[in-house]
């Protein structure tokens, strides 16, 4: 399996709310799923341009529910506004998700989702990193492997499964900003703390020049998380149909030859 666990390449992000159909226009026959995603900037892997959410994760998605039939309409919307979409059945999954077992009462996941992070089912992988202020007093701080060391509060998007995870370990969190962008930029305002972020978000980030040479990016990953294509319970797509979309991606994801095209297309 292509594992995208990009680390950040150095030591904006488009929020807007926008729709596409998918790479082909869909017709008044095709079968439409809608879908939406974090409007986070994850290049190459989701990520909207000039009105249009697009990447190598939504392409994987849309290439292969279009070889079960389907056509996806992805939107993009803040993160925690995309599962209570989900939640409320107004959206048929979002896109792409690890595993929570509070978002399995309410979307269906691959049978292996919860157990193994290689799953074929699986869109790919990211790792989330460790930011801090260069000039903080932790500064020179290095991420060892023990979560009780970070520098806290650490700032997360809202919703995402890694605050979860800290909380859980009795670690404080700042959760009240649902961009990346937004807890960095928190981040050079206050004088202690770290942050926590996709490592692809990090990579277009440190570009803008507002934040580049500001923040020391640890070297070891907090963690990696496996993404998934999960469908919503209260979706109108047959259970056999979501099984055949995950297989058909499946088959994608294993095509070396397809998955360099794909890559490509998003490296120029």
């Amino acid at each position: 399996m292509y594992s995208f666990s990009l680390r950040p390449l150095v030591t904006s992000v488009a929020m807007g709310l926008v729709m596409v159909g998918g790479i082909m226009p869909a017709t008044a026959n095709d079968k439409i799923i809608k879908m939406c995603v974090d409007n986070n900037d994850w290049k190459p892997f989701a990520f909207i341009s000039k009105g249009k959410v697009q990447g190598i994760f939504i392409d994987l998605m849309q290439s292969g529910a279009e070889k079960a039939g389907y056509k996806v309409r992805f939107k993009a919307m803040p993160w925690d506004v995309c599962l209570n979409q989900v939640k409320t059945g107004n959206m048929d999954g979002a896109e792409p998700s690890s595993y929570k077992a509070d978002r399995a009462e309410y979307m269906i996941y691959p049978e292996d989702a919860a157990t193994n992070q290689d799953s074929k089912w699986a869109v790919g992988k990211a790792d989330y990193v460790v930011l801090v202020k260069i000039s903080n007093k932790d500064g020179n701080y290095e991420y060892d492997g023990n979560p009780q060391s970070l520098p806290q509060p650490v700032y997360i998007p809202r919703s995402y499964s890694v605050a979860d995870d800290l909380k859980k370990l009795g670690i404080k969190t700042s959760t009240n900003a649902r961009y990346d962008e937004v807890n960095l930029y928190q981040l050079l305002q206050s004088n202690e703390g770290s942050a926590i972020a996709a490592g692809v978000a990090v990579n277009a980030i440190l570009e803008n020049k507002f934040f580049a040479n500001k923040f020391r990016v640890s070297r070891q990953a907090y963690t990696t998380k496996t993404y998934f294509m999960p469908f919503s319970k209260t979706s109108k797509i047959p259970k056999e149909d979501i099984q055949k979309i995950w297989d058909e991606v499946a088959k994608l994801h294993a095509d070396s030859a397809w998955m360099r095209k794909t890559i490509a297309k998003y490296q120029k």
